[in-house]
């Protein structure tokens, strides 16, 4: 069996903070050419999430086109899980102020 890490330009190794969000290294990013305004497609593959750079959707220029586009698509966008991190992530905000104050 093929050893994929060997293979693979190694570059950094990162952590998802509590609602998923995980940031791109910085060599990676100027690699790729990604920008605040690429696209991303996020998928699974293999057991692996896979980030990959992709054009913009066609004749979505701007936040309503994009908006009435997501709404068409009729499947959750937003999972129960995501709003529970959420909140968590907002209780413990709420929390630390409180300590400071």
């Amino acid at each position: 069996m093929k050893n994929t890490l060997v293979d693979t330009k190694f570059i950094d190794i990162v952590r998802p903070m509590a609602r998923g969000q995980v940031t791109l290294p910085i060599k990676i990013r100027e690699q790729l050419n990604i920008t605040p305004h690429t696209w991303l497609w996020v998928r699974v593959t293999d057991n692996k999430v896979v980030l990959e750079p992709v054009s913009p959707p066609q004749n979505q220029t701007n936040l309503a086109q994009t908006v009435q586009a997501l709404a068409k698509l009729k499947k959750p966008l937003w999972h129960e899980l995501d709003e529970k991190a959420r909140q968590k992530t907002r209780q413990e905000s709420i929390k630390r102020l409180k300590n400071i104050a």
